[in-house]
């Protein structure tokens, strides 16, 4: 399956023994043909390669099915999804991502176009009023930018999902909530979206903790001092 926007040709290519009677049906996606039984004319060049472009005009799941007689017989079915061209822009762009990530090939590139665009809908999707919050003050325009730049960089740099590896003596084991090789929302993420929260185990900046062999009582309570905190017991 292939995915366009709406209004935009697609080339869908049919392959079948040289100098058959191919043609192809055209369906919309509430199942009704646009176009029936529409001549495909053989390739010049290619044998037995049948070219048609076809136009999506709503979006949502188009078929076009092949019929081919005469030299060979076959009935195939090829699917397009288009997408509506309407609605909100990404919350970040591919350049933001390339500024954390590195030079990208055309290939990442177009990847991280439609991570982006779909990480921003998951994120909408979370948070109903994020333009709201935005427009409002209330959130950070450059918040809901950093999650989905998160999101995506996540997928890029682990597109197989990989969970654990070992090189050599060492190994190391990811979060399997976020290294699933898919867009999710972290609880990072979402402490992005709500401001003034901590996340689950952060510690307050302020606080010194002292752990007994790394230093003595004295730097500690040197350290305690300049940070105008009371003075407790080492633990």
């Amino acid at each position: 399956m292939s995915v366009v926007d709406v209004g935009d040709q697609v080339e869908v290519a049919f392959t079948s023994a040289a100098d058959a009677t191919v043609s192809v049906t055209w369906i919309d996606p509430a199942g009704t043909p646009v176009t029936a039984d529409t001549p495909v004319p053989e390739s010049p060049t290619e044998p037995g390669r049948y070219v048609v472009t076809l136009l999506p005009t709503v979006a949502g799941v188009w078929e076009a099915r092949f019929r081919a007689t005469g030299a060979a017989t076959a009935v195939e079915r090829y699917f397009v999804r288009a997408r509506s061209i309407d609605g909100p822009p990404p919350l970040a762009t591919v350049g933001e991502v390339g500024e954390l990530y590195g030079t990208m090939t055309p290939a990442q590139e177009t990847l991280t176009a439609a991570l982006l665009r779909r990480a921003s809908e998951m994120l909408r999707g979370q948070f109903p009023d994020l333009a709201a919050r935005v427009a409002s003050g209330q959130l950070s325009a450059d918040a809901p930018a950093m999650a989905v730049i998160n999101m995506v960089l996540r997928v890029l740099r682990n597109p197989d999902g990989l969970r654990a590896e070992t090189t050599g003596p060492f190994s190391r084991t990811y979060d399997t909530t976020v290294a699933a090789g898919l867009l999710v929302v972290s609880d990072s993420e979402l402490a992005l979206m709500t401001p003034g929260t901590a996340e689950a185990g952060a510690l307050p900046v302020s606080v010194v903790i002292g752990r007994p062999g790394l230093a003595s009582n004295t730097w500690g309570d040197s350290i305690e001092y300049q940070k105008g905190l009371r003075h407790g017991p080492w633990w």
